[in-house]
């Protein structure tokens, strides 16, 4: 009896790592990523190296705030110091968030009976400037956008409303779904009234 319990937990178990497994990254999650490769190519081309010291001024607006976090631990992961004040670094990283944007496309489905999916865009926008004490060193503006296809009934969990994007565009029904979803409805509500008075019958 024992070992019949510990086989059902294990399955449970193990059913619930798999579904983890396949729960798609938050808006949230997958703007941070898309900074931490924007901020990649930044450094790159901008020729800052490891062990070297940078000043970073923190954009006031809110909505640069939480890709703040994010750049500074960047940052730290590639073993560069961040100065708390201009004067103890000799270079200056000056980078604001122009655009940061989600948007789900027009629900869709592969075939008539199968689940409803959403292309979900994410965009986001970064204007950066590198310089010392005498002049500009390094300015860009630089945009990424990552797409992925998530299932339209989890287009509204995967958004975190707490994260100051630009914009965000839910998911839409198409015309043809706007329509169908009623009537099947309507239709079914119908069969199940008639079978019931029929039996009843």
């Amino acid at each position: 009896m024992k070992s019949r319990g510990i086989i059902i937990s294990l399955f449970f178990l193990g059913n619930s790592f798999l579904w983890a497994e396949h729960l798609p990254q938050t808006d949230r999650e997958k703007m941070f990523i898309a900074s931490d490769s924007l901020l990649s190519q930044i450094i790159e081309e901008a020729g800052i190296k490891p062990a070297s010291s940078i000043y970073l001024p923190r954009d006031a607006s809110f909505q640069a705030t939480p890709f703040y976090f994010s750049i500074t631990n960047l940052l730290f992961r590639r073993n560069i110091s961040i100065m708390s004040d201009s004067t103890g670094a000799a270079r200056s990283l000056a980078v604001s968030v122009r655009n940061a944007s989600v948007t789900y496309g027009e629900a869709f489905t592969e075939s008539f009976f199968s689940s409803q999916y959403t292309v979900r865009t994410i965009s986001l926008s970064f204007d950066v400037i590198l310089q010392d004490s005498v002049k500009i060193l390094y300015s860009a503006s630089k945009t990424i956008t990552l797409r992925d296809t998530v299932r339209y009934s989890e287009a509204e969990s995967l958004h975190d409303f707490s994260t100051p994007f630009s914009t965000y565009t839910p998911p839409s029904l198409s015309f043809f779904d706007s329509l169908l979803e009623p009537i099947v409805v309507t239709i079914a509500s119908g069969i199940a009234v008639y079978l019931f008075f029929t039996i009843r019958s």
